[in-house]
């Protein structure tokens, strides 16, 4: 099966007010940034998009808002929860396809932080018995913070049996898994990898897509990336990757990926970053203006204009 895929994806931040609330006017205003820049976007993910936080109802909103904002646009998924049962599974395929958006990412199985994880036999039955009931297209992904990775010939089986699966995305970061996915589904299924250290490794071996944080900063950096390794322009890939390395490395050291320190970069930016939801809270005023004194000294073009006072 031939297939073209969009390149580049987001992982949005979501928005909150001072008081805890979902702030949408925020919200759109940040998705048409990304969207503007080229980027698509998961929305309502669990760790920086704080999905942790969000009740079904919330979470219905946050999707709807981006399912509004970007349709026709730009690719706009659910960035999936975690589930620790079939039932919770649907419950948020169930929200996202009500919502609006056009697919979802469908973690794998989470036990818990038990040693015992579930064999392929378990997995596989958990998948099936999700996807018979699941009309929405889905991604799946290996994710081994959860404890254990997902078969290759399992992802394989479960493609010939659910036409809904529409890609595979794998957050593992290990060359050889990702090898053996891009040779057995490639083509197939559109394969992505997550975050910036796996992402060129990733675009050599033939991956479709990348997906980002960091390009709720500087989303028109991220698509200089992608578009500088598809022309074949090494000298402007190296430029792009290395300062795109510079501001996930400053982001990771004040405040990392949970949007502690990114939503006040933002927000001393000029841009929308909001504020974070308790029980978490941004870095310290100090540390905040080391990293916008970082972004300065990057000099980034769709800063400049920004950071110039």
């Amino acid at each position: 099966m031939n297939r073209t895929f969009q390149n580049a994806w987001v992982v949005s931040l979501t928005h909150f007010d001072r008081d805890g609330g979902l702030d949408e006017q925020a919200m759109r205003t940040h998705l048409l940034r990304l969207a503007d820049a080229g980027q698509n976007v998961y929305a309502g993910s669990t760790n920086i998009g704080e999905g942790f936080s969000l009740d079904d109802k919330e979470l219905h909103r946050v999707l709807s808002v981006a399912a509004e904002t970007l349709k026709g646009r730009i690719g706009i998924r659910a960035g999936g929860r975690e589930a620790r049962s079939v039932s919770e599974a649907l419950a948020t395929i169930r929200i996202a396809k009500d919502a609006g958006v056009e697919a979802i990412h469908l973690f794998q199985l989470d036990v818990g932080h038990g040693s015992s994880k579930p064999d392929a036999g378990e997995l596989e039955r958990f998948y099936c018995q999700v996807l018979e009931r699941c009309d929405l297209p889905v991604i799946l992904s290996n994710y081994p913070k959860l404890g254990y990775a997902v078969p290759v010939d399992l992802i394989a089986r479960l493609t010939e049996r659910f036409p809904q699966i529409i890609g595979m995305r794998d957050s593992g970061g290990d060359t050889a898994y990702l090898t053996d996915l891009l040779s057995r589904l490639g083509g197939r299924l559109e394969i992505s990898t997550v975050g910036v250290r796996a992402m060129l490794p990733a675009l050599f071996l033939g991956a479709d897509t990348v997906m980002t944080t960091e390009a709720n900063v500087a989303p028109a950096l991220v698509t200089s990336v992608m578009e500088a390794f598809h022309a074949g322009k090494m000298r402007s890939l190296r430029e792009h990757y290395a300062a795109l390395v510079s501001l996930h490395l400053a982001l990771n050291r004040y405040g990392g990926s949970g949007g502690r320190g990114m939503k006040p970069l933002l927000d001393n930016l000029g841009l929308m970053g909001g504020a974070l939801r308790q029980p978490r809270r941004g870095i310290s005023d100090q540390d905040a203006e080391a990293l916008l004194h970082a972004v300065r000294l990057l000099d980034l073009e769709e800063f400049r204009e920004l950071v110039a006072t």
